[in-house]
C-alpha cells in the first residue's frame, strides 16, 4: 500500500472516525477477532504481530504501517484520541466527531500537507508528572523490573540514546498514549529501535502472571520509550519539531 501520509487511527471494534485518504481507521488485534470491520484496515495482513495485540495494544498497528505501507508519513491516532492540528483555544475536548470539530481542530487531508510540509515530527504536548520513571514503578499493574530491563538494552545497545533516556526518565514531564506523526525516516529509524527493544523485552520476561491490564505492558512501556526517543531527536537538533494538543472525543461510538 502506497500513500503520501498514513495517520491510523486504532480501534479494537467500529467508532465514528475519520476515514479519508490520509486517515486511515484499523482494527487492531484482528487475528484475535470473530468479526472483521468493513472498510477499515486489518493489522492481520501481510508482516504483522496482530495476534499480539493484548500484550502490544496499539503498537500492532504501528508494527503493521512499518512493515505493510509506504509512505512519507506515518502516524498513529486512537478512535477516541486525535492531535489536534490547528492552533486553538478550544479545550481539548469534544463530544463527537462533529464537522465543528474537524473544522476546529484542523483534521481534514489538506492541513495534514499543510503540516507535513513544515515539520518532520508532530506529536502532543508533554503532561505533567511525578517523575516518568517513578510514575511507572508505582502504576498501578507496573512492574519497574520491566523498564529497568529496556533501559539496560538502552544502556548496552543504544549508547548514544542511553543519556536521553535518563534524562527523560528523570524528567517530570512526558508524553503519552502512543501518538505522533512522523516522517519516514524518523519512523522506520524509531520502529527499529523500538521493536528490538519489546521483542528482547518478550523473549526475557513472558509476563503470563500478570492480569490483562498488566498483560498490556509492551504498549505501556513503548509510551515511555517513545519519550525516550523524541527527547533523542530533540537533542539531534536536526529536525523541525511541533507540540500539538491532544484532543479527547467523548463520545466517539456516536455519529453527529
Amino acid at each position: 500500500m502506497n500513500k503520501k501520509i498514513a495517520v491510523l487511527i486504532a480501534c479494537h471494534k467500529q467508532f465514528n472516525v475519520l476515514n479519508t485518504n490520509y486517515f486511515c481507521p484499523v482494527q487492531v488485534g484482528s487475528a484475535l477477532s470473530n468479526k472483521k470491520i468493513d472498510g477499515y484496515l486489518q493489522d492481520d495482513v501481510g508482516d504483522n504481530i496482530s495476534a499480539k495485540n493484548k500484550r502490544y495494544c496499539e503498537l500492532t498497528a504501528i508494527y503493521w504501517a512499518w512493515k505493510n505501507i509506504q509512505a512519507n508519513y506515518y502516524g498513529l491516532f486512537h478512535y477516541r484520541r486525535y492531535l489536534s492540528l490547528r492552533p486553538t483555544l478550544h479545550l481539548p475536548v469534544t463530544k463527537y466527531l462533529s464537522k465543528k470539530a474537524i473544522k476546529t481542530f484542523g483534521w481534514t487531508d489538506n492541513q495534514l500537507e499543510n503540516l507535513t510540509e513544515k515539520y518532520d515530527i508532530i506529536v502532543p504536548k508533554k503532561v505533567l508528572t511525578f517523575g516518568n520513571y517513578n510514575q511507572y514503578k508505582k502504576g498501578k499493574n507496573h512492574y519497574i523490573r520491566d523498564l529497568d530491563f529496556c533501559i539496560d538494552v538502552i544502556k548496552t545497545n543504544y549508547p548514544q540514546i542511553y543519556p536521553y533516556a535518563k534524562k527523560y526518565l528523570k524528567s517530570w514531564t512526558g508524553y503519552f498514549c502512543n501518538m505522533f506523526i512522523f516522517k519516514k525516516e524518523i519512523f522506520d529509524n524509531y520502529c527499529t529501535w523500538l521493536f528490538d527493544i519489546l521483542q528482547k523485552h518478550e523473549q526475557k520476561f513472558d509476563c503470563a502472571d500478570y492480569n490483562p491490564y498488566g498483560y498490556r505492558v509492551s504498549g505501556f512501556l513503548a509510551e515511555r520509550l517513545l519519550g525516550v526517543y523524541i527527547t533523542y531527536l530533540k537533542g539531534l537538533k536536526k529536525y523541525k519539531i511541533k507540540h500539538t494538543d491532544m484532543v479527547k472525543i467523548k463520545y466517539p461510538n456516536i455519529a453527529k
